[in-house]
């Protein structure tokens, strides 16, 4: 009886003393490239700009802790999105959106994707040299124009007689796009607002 009282006694603290062990060693033996997801941290950066909390300075709005613009005012904020750095709704019904976006892929990947979602012919690269050009940070951005059904995807309904009005450029932080999407009429009564609102873009340091 002892003796069982003896080895069942050693087999507990053998088994404390396996808990107390430490953990083996991992060994890293894959690595990605990093993407536009991977924001590398702000020092130094207030809560606002941690938390993508709309501010005010520099005679405009900041949104995103990344971009300073002027609204016009018409135009309604509306709370940012993972793939919307800033989002607005204007229009009599608030029936059009404007968003501006981080993308991956090529300028002509994206152009080529927002023809398809209204049925027309993808550009070429030789057609890029046609489309008219917007001041966009400073640098030169593609100004893209269409209409007809849009086709969102994503189990969403199409919607004839829709317009879209996107402008999209290489910055040094990625490509962005500035898109603006609603009802053909409405699209076209918003464009001089979008150029100016497009033109007061920068970037906050």
């Amino acid at each position: 009886m002892r003796l069982l009282l003896i080895f069942g006694g050693l087999a507990v603290l053998a088994g404390l003393t396996a808990c107390k062990e430490k953990p083996a060693e991992v060994t890293v033996t894959e690595t990605r490239e990093l993407n536009l997801s991977d924001e590398p941290p702000k020092l130094g950066a207030t809560s606002d700009q941690r938390f993508g909390q709309p501010g005010i300075g520099g005679g405009g709005d900041v949104g995103a802790g990344e971009y300073a613009f002027v609204k016009p005012g018409d135009w309604v904020r509306r709370p940012g999105t993972e793939f919307r750095l800033l989002n607005f709704v204007a229009g009599e019904n608030e029936e059009v959106e404007i968003y501006l976006s981080k993308s991956r892929g090529g300028l002509i990947g994206n152009i080529a994707r927002w023809f398809r979602q209204f049925g027309k012919p993808e550009p070429t690269e030789s057609n890029l040299g046609a489309l008219p050009r917007l001041v966009i940070l400073g640098g030169e951005g593609i100004l893209v124009e269409t209409a007809g059904t849009y086709s969102p995807g994503m189990g969403r309904p199409e919607a004839p007689g829709f317009a879209l009005a996107g402008v999209i450029g290489q910055t040094p932080s990625g490509i962005l796009t500035i898109k603006m999407i609603g009802p053909e009429a409405s699209v076209k009564g918003e464009m001089e607002r979008f150029r100016a609102f497009c033109a007061s873009l920068k970037e906050v340091e």
